[in-house]
């Protein structure tokens, strides 16, 4: 498997923009960083609304009101909300004039060995990089965290987000997972220039 590497010396393993390159709103990507495999929503938009609402439509799909994950999906819809509203009002504080030009926002579902959750997390780019096909995290600072009651919430959702963004088929999906979870970025190549990945 070949690999890049973030800012952070996570291992980016696959990325793509959503909802395409031509009306790039964010990136969805797949990161390892030690032993957790990581999916990520990394949105820098000035349709926050939109996007939560999509999001919140697709949970409801994905997740019925007699499926084991329906309680935590209507617990990260409720926080969902509650991150959007952070994001735009960090947005509309922040000094004047300033690099970015929309609200931005990261989620991230974490599977660990022993622990999975969901972080909602406030996102430094490197405004250099909104430019290009693949966005550098410069920093990121976890503001909400969820530990869901069912693991296979986290498990699951990981699987739906990457077939959606990538318009992937499950077998393909579920093959990029089983390898991140067998890969490990060694501490010598945490070191390497970050580079784009394209799939």
């Amino acid at each position: 498997m070949a690999l890049s590497f973030a800012k952070d010396g996570a291992a980016l393993l696959h990325s793509a923009p959503v909802p395409s390159s031509l009306l790039k709103q964010g990136e969805v990507r797949l990161i390892k960083d030690g032993d957790q495999l990581i999916v990520q929503s990394l949105l820098y938009s000035k349709y926050m609304g939109r996007i939560q609402k999509k999001i919140i439509q697709n949970e409801s799909e994905n997740w019925t009101r007699d499926s084991a994950g329906f309680k935590d999906m209507n617990n990260f819809c409720s926080l969902l909300k509650d991150a959007v509203a952070h994001a735009e009002n960090a947005f509309a504080q922040q000094p004047k004039p300033s690099g970015l030009k929309r609200p931005s926002l990261l989620i991230e579902f974490v599977r660990g060995p022993d622990h999975s959750s969901i972080r909602f997390c406030e996102v430094e780019f490197d405004i250099d990089s909104l430019q290009s096909s693949t966005w550098r995290v410069i920093s990121k600072q976890v503001f909400q965290e969820m530990t869901p009651a069912w693991t296979e919430y986290v498990h699951r959702n990981q699987e739906l987000i990457l077939q959606d963004a990538f318009k992937a088929d499950p077998a393909i999906v579920s093959a990029w997972i089983r390898d991140g979870l067998s890969t490990y970025a060694s501490p010598q190549l945490r070191n390497d220039k970050p580079e784009s990945d394209h799939e």
